[in-house]
């Protein structure tokens, strides 16, 4: 943040728990938190801890706790969303579990349960037993290429749902009465029972062919998904014919620790060797056609030098309606370093800023690096099969200093050699605009 900007900072405790997955419900003006916490049994004054979970709602202004929901003993939050259902005026919120049983590699079952808000207050309209720990979910709505009159009448949304080595499609029941307590489906692993059970939903199509499948991120029906081994693999969902098809994948391997779909086309991704990578739906990519599964397209590669740990849509602040570089999303490490990942808004511009990073990392005298690194080889792309140059990205925090700890002759001298490699005029007006642009972001 601008070292003059006024930031405040309201710190919400959650009683000893520890937050997992966050997501705002608008309609309600509340916001949905999982946490989990280690506590002994009330009876007992010494001995193992067990690991206790919740769902809690809060007022999305005072974060007045309105509403909390025990998870069973030893079930761990693993996922979060809102699901958008026919029949209903506000989104449910869903919750992908996993039951954790001691001996156990990978968890053999799991649960998803979805809420409905109503009178500041949860309510399980639907809750699911699964083979496997539900990593990710997310919601699939109609799109463009699944106009609403062709789509099912019911649902107007489908869950998709890593659950350990596949995927699966599901959608909601058409009855949701809700149940006024928590009720779920018996787990023979658990020992759980209920006379009263909330209905489950809906399996409709699944895939294989992952390791283990951690992350899913939608736009439409066609959706991404990240693997522990696999990298990116962007699939679509079909609801008129009911089928589930690869559209493009990374082929080579990456231990994949978060995703984000930008658009319909592109999903960014980074991995445990601190890079982040850039890809793209190939043109005339065929979803089950005879071309078979074309290959992600490489558009962008770096070494960002964190580990990031989640990458989601949305701002820090609203770009101005003239502004040439527009904020997309936001990525968040395990350090507590917030980047903003924005787009440039034409190719000219594009290359202005690329002419600027190769100005001022090819002039030390101008732009030192930090701690004497040699710039190219700390943004190289590099894991165990590869190593490449950064390409297809802009450093923000790297031409950020043209303004910062340029003087104006520098700045007039790096221009000239702008203006030579691009063959074009190049001024610093022009220059210090994108520049500035960057800079509002944060």
């Amino acid at each position: 943040m601008e070292e003059l900007e006024n930031v405040h900072v309201k710190p919400v405790g959650l009683n000893g728990e520890m937050p997992r997955r966050i997501v705002h419900h608008p309609q309600s003006k509340s916001i949905v938190i999982v946490t989990e916490r280690s506590a002994r049994h009330p009876m007992l004054l010494a001995g193992p801890q067990r690991e206790e979970a919740f769902v809690k709602l809060m007022h999305d202004k005072s974060f007045e706790l309105l509403d909390s929901q025990a998870l069973l003993e030893g079930e761990a939050p693993q996922a979060l969303c809102l699901l958008p259902v026919a029949g209903e005026i506000d989104p449910l919120v869903v919750v992908g579990t996993a039951l954790v049983v001691e001996g156990e590699e990978e968890p053999s079952e799991g649960r998803i349960l979805a809420f409905r808000i109503s009178a500041r207050q949860l309510q399980l309209v639907s809750a699911t037993l699964v083979r496997g720990a539900v990593y990710s979910i997310a919601a699939l709505t109609p799109d463009d290429a699944t106009p609403d009159e062709a789509a099912p009448p019911h649902p107007k949304a489908w869950l998709a749902a890593c659950i350990n080595n596949r995927v699966h499609v599901l959608e909601v029941p058409r009855s949701l009465s809700g149940v006024p307590q928590y009720q779920v489906q018996a787990s023979s692993k658990m020992g759980v029972s209920h006379e009263k059970l909330a209905p489950p939903m809906r399996a409709l199509v699944s895939a294989s062919g992952f390791v283990i499948a951690l992350f899913v991120e939608a736009t439409g029906c066609t959706f991404a998904v990240g693997d522990i081994m696999k990298s990116v693999t962007v699939m679509r969902y079909d609801p008129v014919a009911n089928t589930l098809d690869v559209v493009a994948k990374d082929p080579a391997p990456s231990w994949v620790t978060s995703i984000c779909m930008l658009d319909a086309r592109h999903v960014v991704a980074t991995d445990t060797e601190h890079n982040l990578y850039l890809t793209a739906i190939p043109q005339d990519a065929n979803p089950g056609g005879v071309l078979g599964k074309p290959r992600l397209e490489m558009r962008a590669e770096m070494r960002m030098g964190e580990f990031v740990n989640r990458i989601r849509l949305g701002h820090l602040r609203p770009a101005a309606d003239d502004a040439l570089v527009r904020p997309l999303a936001l990525s968040g490490s395990v350090n507590g370093q917030i980047s903003v990942l924005a787009n440039v808004g034409s190719a000219h511009d594009f290359a202005t800023l690329l002419e600027l990073q190769a100005a001022l990392v090819d002039s030390d005298d101008l732009a030192p690096p930090v701690a004497r690194f040699e710039y190219g080889a700390w943004r190289a792309f590099s894991s165990a099969r590869k190593t490449v140059e950064m390409h297809g990205i802009v450093d923000g925090d790297l031409v950020e200093r043209f303004a910062t700890e340029l003087q104006r002759h520098e700045q007039d001298q790096v221009a000239r050699v702008m203006a030579e490699k691009l063959k074009r005029p190049v001024s610093v007006d022009e220059v210090m605009r994108l520049v500035e642009d960057i800079q509002r972001l944060h």
